[in-house]
């Protein structure tokens, strides 16, 4: 009844009923709490106990998950844009299908996570533990995985001014473009130049050093 009160109080404050209180969580005991659907925009979540919780299709984005234990949460089709999970203990959640663009897991652990299919677009994963980490088909276009802990991960990243690209085994992403490896071996310049103004000199200075990197089987 309580975590209850708290969410209704905190769904007025979002809707700015002068009743209505931010959730502020920091600390809660919330292992293993069922908060499938729930609207916690902006909500000051930090050092929570979450393990275990169901967050299904929960509405997480800007909230604050500052070192929380978020252990084998279930996070699947929730919408984690811009939250802020840095240093989390996110070791064995499942974010499959997640929305996590633009998303801070700087320092995060995401040890045997399930990203299968998340949007991971301008997430910062800079330190991230990914060891074991399921990532097969998550969007990673402009992620910043500089120092991230990727274990036997076949993901690679480089910087080829001004862009990034990351190469991992079922796309090459370069900038906001993400096809797989035929297909950008087989564009042609006309539809190279209309992705972007400079696109095909950039394209034809450094195609070669893109399309030869390979990874380990």
């Amino acid at each position: 009844m309580y975590l209850k009160h708290i969410l209704e109080k905190h769904k007025k404050w979002l809707e700015n009923d002068v009743d209505g209180i931010m959730a502020k969580l920091r600390g809660a005991e919330l292992r293993e709490a069922d908060l499938h659907e729930a609207d916690l925009r902006w909500a000051d979540l930090r050092e929570a106990n979450l393990r275990g919780a169901d967050l299904r299709l929960a509405d997480l984005r800007w909230a604050n998950f500052l070192g929380d234990d978020l252990r084998e949460a279930d996070l699947r089709g929730a919408d984690l844009r811009w939250a802020d999970l840095r240093g989390a203990d996110l070791r064995l959640a499942d974010f499959r299908g997640a929305d996590l663009r633009g998303a801070n897991l700087h320092e995060a652990d995401l040890r045997e996570a399930k990203l299968r299919g998340a949007d991971l677009r301008l997430a910062d994963l800079r330190w991230a533990n990914l060891h074991e980490a399921d990532l097969h088909e998550a969007d990673l276009r402009e992620t910043d995985l500089r120092w991230a802990e990727l274990g036997k991960l076949k993901i690679y990243e480089m910087f080829l001014y001004p862009l990034v690209v990351i190469i991992t085994p079922w796309k090459i992403f370069i900038g906001c473009e993400a096809h797989t490896k035929e297909e950008w071996k087989n564009f042609t310049a006309e539809e190279i130049s209309k992705m972007h103004i400079n696109a095909l000199p950039w394209w034809k200075k450094y195609n070669h050093i893109i399309l030869n990197k390979v990874w380990d089987d």
